[in-house]
């Protein structure tokens, strides 16, 4: 029978900025880890006192003994520190799970960095809604990941949001642009709208309350009568309506053909990155 590396369900998370602590977060919310169970390592020590006053964790300074008792450890550092944490733990993770956040890193990169033996690596591409449960996670495991392990690191990451498994890892590229940028874009585009209603002589904190309400009830409505983004657009945009001066204007303007630009952009940046960090170049650079 198959051991149960994940019985313990200690957790591990290195890294403690925005994705680490949505991360200890969502875990919590989900009740399926208890904040015994995770343990935050991160060089500031400030950073993990307020942490550990926030959630109730354990917080170490120190990678290495951070990881020992933990079966699943979340390397949640920036890009250009994932190779320096890896070797630092490399000597200290055998049997045990290692799960990368980090874009543009791949599993081949991921397992060499810990020496080059059967780790069992994971890439993972979520986003901050995690925090809230509510979160989108690219998942793709190497050959050394059994299925047990990986149904059941899926079902944990199930508690935390909507888990898309990935057969291929050039996805990971398209869906960093969908899943990690996404809450910035979205953001992005209320703040468009928060700019444009400036001079207007509503309460500020009214107006804010309203846009914030317009993307959450659109997106409300379109779950709970299962339409398509296009039908509620051309219900809403009638034939010689405001609506449809809007939009035509957008149109008119390119605005989609500039949105999608901006996107490519976001790949031939990713493309970058895989190539300064060592990884394989999974994307061919777009013509911008």
């Amino acid at each position: 029978m198959e051991r149960d590396i994940l019985e313990s369900k200690v957790i591990t998370i290195i890294g403690a900025g925005h994705m680490g602590q949505a991360l200890v977060e969502g875990l919590l919310n989900s009740k399926e880890v208890k904040a015994r169970n995770i343990i935050v390592s991160n060089p500031s020590k400030q950073k993990l006192s307020e942490i550990s006053k926030k959630f109730g964790v354990k917080v170490i300074t120190n990678n290495f003994k951070a990881v020992t008792k933990a079966s699943l450890i979340f390397i949640a550092v920036k890009p250009n520190k994932v190779k320096e944490v890896l070797m630092e733990i490399s000597k200290n993770v055998r049997n045990k799970i290692i799960l990368s956040l980090a874009a543009a890193i791949d599993l081949e990169f991921i397992n060499s960095s810990l020496g080059g033996y059967n780790n069992k690596c994971i890439r993972l591409m979520p986003n901050l809604n995690l925090a809230i449960n509510k979160g989108i996670i690219g998942f793709k495991a190497n050959k050394f990941v059994t299925e047990l392990e990986k149904k059941k690191v899926i079902s944990l990451l199930q508690k935390l949001g909507v888990v898309i498994e990935c057969k291929l890892e050039k996805d990971f590229d398209y869906l960093t642009i969908l899943a990690g940028c996404g809450p910035g874009l979205v953001a992005y585009l209320l703040e468009l709208f928060e700019k444009y209603y400036l001079s207007v002589s509503i309460d500020k904190n009214q107006l804010e309350k309203m846009i914030r309400q317009i993307f959450i009830g659109t997106l409300e409505y379109l779950n709970e009568k299962q339409l398509k983004v296009s039908s509620l657009k051309n219900s809403v945009a009638t034939k010689g309506g405001v609506t449809e001066t809007i939009l035509s204007s957008l149109d008119n303007d390119n605005f989609q053909s500039f949105f999608h630009k901006s996107l490519d952009k976001g790949l031939y940046k990713l493309n970058e990155l895989n190539e300064n960090w060592g990884g394989e170049v999974k994307i061919k650079k777009v013509s911008i």
